[in-house]
Formats: C-alpha cells, structure tokens, sequence
C-alpha cells in the first residue's frame, strides 16, 4: 500500500470535523471523495498533506509516518493539485519547474529542465511552454497545474476538487488525465468531487463521507440508490451508463 489512513480524527475548535477515518489506496488507484459541502473533505486532504495536525490517527506512506517526515521529504512524496490555479505572469513552463523546487535547487539544474519537458510531453502541453499562465483557458490552466504537481515525481497526488470551474468537456479532459497519469506513473491518486458521476466514470473506488466518517467505501459497480439518498438527502434514478457503470440520474 502507498497511502495509508488509519483512524485519522480532526476537530476546528473543539467542534469534530473527522472521526476515526481510515482507508488506504495503492499504486495505481484513482480512489474519489465525495459527500456534501463541509462533509470534511478539504479537511481531509490538509490532513494528509500536514497542512492541519490531526488530534488522532496517522497517515503513512508505505511504512513512514508523515508527521516524521521533513517538510521537503514530504513535498516530494506528495503533490497537491487544488481547485483552481491562481493567475500568475509566469510562462507554463516556469510554472511547471515550480513543482521542482521540493527537490532543494534554488537555481533550476539540467535536471530539472529535463524533468519539466518529459512533464509537459506526457500531458502534450509542450506546445503551451513559452504562454503566460493568465493566457490560458480554465482547462489548460488546470492541466498546467497537474504538471505542475508531477513534475515533484510524486508517490501521492491529491486533488481537491480539480473540475469544480470547469466546463463539461474540460471536466471530462481533466479526469481522463488524471486517470491516465495515475496508472502511468503508478500514482496514489485521492480526488475530492461533487460529480457523482465523473466519480464512478474515472475512479476505481468511491468513499463518501457523512458525519466525519466515511459512510460507504465501495466500487462503481456498487452504488445504489440509498447511498446517494443518505449521504446528500436527495432521491436519484441509478440506470446504466456506459461500459456498464452506473448513472446517476435526478428526477425532475
């Protein structure tokens, strides 16, 4: 197992947020997050980075607690992908080789040049290197900003919310990148979604949070009807969708 999280419990001023949640995901698993608006989902993810420091449980990659690791240990074993990239006046591939620096050059090294190429070939963003980042489309920008992420060579990608501003096709592009790349590079992927659907197109497993727990672990195969009722309090159609995997459908 790469990522581990074992009995991971957090609370905002004594108010409990996460409570006893565990689960892992291996190399090459795309796992999705998903439960309603303050279900703790960002929460979670900052308590995977050590952005917030849990009152309980640990998070471990292979056998190494995170909280013992150095920060630049940490940033090179995991990436963090948000929801929306800032506008900046760097070129995309300037802001690609921002992902090198975990890696303690503080001057770029033929190395890390070289790392930002393969980068930018791999996501066929070569074309886009010498743009400024304000110049982009939403679904570029986010693209560059995986990159971005990769170019750490990552054991661990975590994305919060990566389609939130995203267009129907740019959403699609988006997953199907991330999907990709996460099997590719053999990657521990964990993306928090609203999109139930894009959920069980994309990823290998859906854990659905309710109350700081996780309510439902289960394959796309598996949704049902009650879950989405329990979990976001609304009534859904499950009808098949492509390849075979659910659809969820909300009645008029």
């Amino acid at each position: 197992m790469i990522l581990k999280i074992d009995g991971i419990a957090f609370s905002y001023n004594s108010h409990p947020v996460l409570d006893s949640v565990s689960f892992s995901i291996r190399p090459g698993e795309m796992v999705a997050l998903c439960g309603v608006n303050g279900a703790g989902k960002s929460t979670l993810l900052r308590c995977i980075l050590a952005l917030l420091n849990p009152t309980n449980g640990a998070v471990l990659i292979g056998d190494q607690n995170v909280r013992n690791m150095k920060t630049a240990e940490r940033a090179q074993k995991m990436a963090w992908v948000p929801q929306k990239s800032p506008e900046m006046e760097l070129t995309v591939f300037d802001v690609v080789l921002l992902g090198r620096l975990p890696h303690g050059s503080s001057r770029p090294r033929l190395e890390d040049m070289k790392v930002v190429e393969r980068v930018l070939d791999m996501l066929n963003l070569s074309h886009l290197s010498t743009r400024p980042m304000r110049t982009l489309s939403g679904g570029e920008a986010q693209k560059v900003i995986i990159a971005r992420a990769l170019a750490t060579l990552p054991r661990v990608l975590l994305c919060d919310e990566p389609t939130s501003h995203l267009d129907m096709k740019n959403q699609l592009d988006v997953m199907k990148l991330l999907n990709r790349v996460t099997i590719s590079q053999k990657l521990a992927t964990l993306v928090a979604i609203h999109d139930v659907n894009l959920a069980v197109r994309f990823c290998s497993r859906l854990l659905f949070l309710k109350d700081g727990r996780i309510f439902a672990a289960l394959r796309p195969e598996e949704l049902s009807e009650d879950v989405i009722e329990a979990v976001y309090g609304v009534k859904v159609s499950i009808v098949e969708g492509s390849e075979g995997r659910p659809l969820c459908i909300v009645p008029v």
